[in-house]
């Protein structure tokens, strides 16, 4: 079995497997340990990597990865604003309009796309440069909007207390230790074993799904998928121009603009006791939907 199927596999199996814990047991166990391990492990060290391995390594990718950054930068400033004065106009709770803005914003730049590249014959270099972002995001976006909700907590307490964020802190420290040298092969486990454990996560979105199925489309749900499948890509295209993208460096970019909520909302809706029913009920819908749209796009790109 090829690695591929074989993570295919597993994401079909840890989805049914949580799907069925909820149905049976009103709720998955382990569910708490696993966004704990991963909030804790797997973020982190692969946060650490990406900062201090793979960003020289994809320097020559330099445009995709400026897209995905810059397209964080604007999407959660714009997404954060337009939450507040949405929650105040519809009533959202501070944990409904956190979780609008992440199942909004933060899509799933690996999982889905990766093996939609290798289906069309694409190199993933493009993808995994443009998931830069996704790292970077979730070490220092994350806790601002997600905390946001903590009361009297400042924002320093709330930062302090988010794994990745020491990532971030410690790939900034290593990255000129490893300039020019080999990456130790205890590194690449570790990098290898975080990167594989997050299909765990799929346990989480099977859980989330079945406790929200059926999928509602409520306000909240409804502007996800407005930005995600119409703003989204209309903010890609914008930044992705002006760079010179174009080939398979602007289609890359296309296909990620268009991808669904990450699985990792799920983990981050638990952690912070945000509204995980709009995120898993968001994630249902949009997934078919980003699937025809991104091979749409990319087929006239």
């Amino acid at each position: 079995m090829s690695t591929a199927l074989a993570r295919l596999v597993a994401a079909v199996v840890l989805t049914a497997l949580g799907a069925l814990a909820t149905r049976r047991w009103g709720q998955a166990p382990l569910a708490s340990a696993v966004s704990r391990f991963l909030i804790a492990f797997s973020i982190p060290v692969l946060t650490w990597y990406t900062v201090a391995v793979s960003m020289p390594r994809y320097s020559q990718l330099a445009g995709v990865a400026a897209v995905g950054i810059a397209y964080m930068v604007a999407g959660f400033v714009l997404a954060y604003a337009a939450s507040r004065r949405a929650a105040a106009r519809l009533g959202w709770s501070c944990g409904r309009a956190a979780a609008v803005v992440l199942a909004s914003v933060v899509q799933n730049s690996i999982f889905i796309p990766v093996p939609l590249a290798l289906l069309m014959g694409r190199d993933v270099d493009h993808v995994m440069a443009y998931s830069l972002s996704y790292n970077l995001a979730v070490a220092v976006a994350v806790p601002f909007v997600a905390g946001s909700c903590g009361g009297s907590v400042g924002v320093g307490r709330i930062i302090a207390r988010y794994p990745p964020f020491y990532g971030l802190l410690a790939g900034i420290a290593a990255a000129p230790l490893l300039a020019g040298h080999a990456v130790p092969p205890v590194v690449e486990l570790a990098r290898r074993i975080a990167a594989e454990s997050t299909l765990l996560s799929f346990y989480l979105v099977g859980a989330g799904v079945a406790a929200a199925w059926p999928p509602r489309l409520g306000s909240g749900e409804a502007a996800v998928l407005a930005w995600r499948h119409l703003l989204s890509p209309l903010i890609h295209v914008l930044l992705a121009v002006p760079l010179g993208l174009e080939g398979w460096g602007l289609e890359s970019v296309l296909l990620e603009s268009v991808m669904p909520p990450a699985t990792m909302n799920i983990v981050f809706a638990r952690y912070y006791g945000l509204d995980e029913r709009l995120v898993a009920s968001s994630m249902a819908i949009s997934t078919p939907i980003g699937l025809l749209e991104a091979l749409a796009l990319v087929s006239i790109a």
